[in-house]
């Protein structure tokens, strides 16, 4: 049985993007760089407090942000009319 590969966070994007857009918090970048990739919430955590300026979310619940992370990163991409009728 083949096992699946676990997802893993781009951070050689996440980079690109903070150099980028030196006006843009590291949490917002982060978001962007998970936004529809299907992470685990495991994988999540993890990448959060390693990458994201702990200045960029505290005093906000962290437990909230992450799970807006999560469903950010696993989000399916709606359709709109005019790519239906492609």
């Amino acid at each position: 049985m083949e096992q699946l590969e676990e997802r893993v966070f781009n951070e050689e994007k996440f980079r690109q993007l903070v150099n980028l857009n030196p006006k843009w918090s590291t949490l917002i970048c982060y978001a962007e760089v998970i936004k529809r990739k299907k992470l685990s919430l495991p994988v999540i955590k993890k990448s959060f407090y390693n990458f994201v300026d702990k200045e960029d979310w505290s005093g906000s619940p962290v437990e909230e942000i992450l799970n807006w992370l999560y469903e950010l990163s696993n989000e399916k991409i709606k359709r709109t009319k005019s790519t239906k009728n492609r």
